[in-house]
């Protein structure tokens, strides 16, 4: 390669070489470029998948069975080799869990537990209810149209995993159309986030009820970017509101009585300001 020849067998051959010595990253690295630089395009994928399925990385494999499938999608002995693998994947226990919950969402069957139903899809509410049955739940939650449900799915998914965020949006979401604003809330505060207009003025809206006006307006400027400017003077509006709304709530609460003992108020109690 040296001289400038970008041949596919010179790629595969030094990936050979990197994995007999056991250096996958190497191997992985060569075979990458090769799809890159290699002439035809395509063509050199499956070969690719071959010599890491003869080193026993399927999961490797896969990455470039997947490449083929999705370039060249009537190439049957590609779909069958990577319906093949996937399987296998879900079905090794020495393979790690992550690797074969990634194996079996593709649909590959197989495996036992939470991967036979992520497998087959469709997971109602009941079927996830196990102990931790993550990315079970996770698919349940997408499956169930009930809001209340979704809550307690999601719910029990942050209890399981509770530094992960995927679970934040869609639970600040079902949360939300459930009336559970207090779950919403803590959604936000645990890295819920979206630039979708509709999502936003519902966040907007909970962090108002709990006195968190700058929060909202946040959320709404954040909805801004990228929008037309027709929208972007809607937002504007919407946020020149809520930022009046603080300014009301911050004079009525020094106008309002002090809840004491006695009957002595320590400041001029005066009317509430409505608009």
């Amino acid at each position: 390669m040296d001289q400038g020849d970008f041949s596919a067998s010179n790629f595969l051959g030094l990936a050979q070489i990197r994995l007999k010595h056991g250096d996958t990253a190497e191997a992985l690295q060569l075979l990458r470029r090769m799809q890159l630089v290699a002439d035809p395009p395509f063509d050199s994928l499956m070969p690719a998948a071959a010599l890491l399925r003869r080193f026993e990385h399927p999961s490797d494999a896969a990455e470039f069975l997947k490449a083929r499938v999705a370039a060249v999608p009537w190439d049957a002995n590609a779909r069958a080799q990577l319906r093949q693998g996937l399987s296998a994947l879900a079905t090794d226990s020495n393979a790690p869990y992550r690797v074969r919950l990634e194996a079996a969402k593709t649909g590959a069957g197989g495996g036992a537990g939470e991967l036979a139903l992520l497998a087959r899809g469709h997971i109602t509410a009941a079927e996830a209810n196990h102990p931790y049955y993550y990315e079970a739940r996770l698919a349940a939650a997408l499956a169930t149209p009930d809001a209340r449900t979704r809550v307690r799915l999601l719910m029990d998914a942050v209890a399981i995993r509770p530094d992960e965020h995927a679970p934040m949006l869609p639970l600040f979401r079902a949360a939300y159309e459930a009336g559970q604003f207090e779950v919403a809330h803590q959604a936000i505060w645990h890295g819920a986030a979206s630039t979708d207009i509709a999502v936003a003025r519902q966040m907007a809206s909970v962090r108002e009820r709990f006195d968190e006006e700058l929060g909202g307006e946040a959320e709404l400027r954040e909805a801004k970017k990228g929008q037309s400017a027709a929208m972007q003077q809607q937002l504007d509006r919407e946020i020149a509101d809520l930022d009046q709304r603080a300014k009301r709530r911050a004079q009525n609460a020094v106008r309002r009585p002090e809840v004491t003992a006695g009957l002595e108020q320590g400041r001029v109690v005066r009317p509430r300001i409505e608009k």
